[in-house]
């Protein structure tokens, strides 16, 4: 899993056709309660980028990407962001939501 900072996000964007951000915080316990079911999907789903935004450290981002609650899953094709999960999700939902989405 990718780490994004404001200074790789545009690039991991245009390099990659189907990327998926999960803004989170150390703080946040839905977000760790969340982590180890988006660890399992990213093992799961090849040809997506899994990446990772921590809200705290990438302040400037969170904000670019309008992030307003955590934790958040945006999901981008072709650099483009076709669907947004805001809170945490089972691993069906977001298992088909990525079907809906990347196949």
């Amino acid at each position: 899993m990718l780490d994004l900072t404001e200074y790789t996000y545009c690039d991991v964007l245009g390099q990659n056709d189907n990327v998926i951000v999960y803004c989170w915080a150390d703080w946040c316990s839905p977000c760790k309660m969340f982590a180890p079911i988006f660890k399992e999907v990213e093992n799961e789903s090849a040809g997506i980028v899994f990446t990772k935004v921590n809200v705290d450290e990438q302040a400037h981002l969170t904000m670019k990407l309008n992030v307003r609650s955590i934790p958040t899953i945006l999901f981008y094709k072709k650099g483009q962001l076709r669907d947004t999960i805001i809170g945490a999700t089972s691993k069906d939902d977001l298992l088909k939501r990525i079907k809906s989405i990347y196949v």
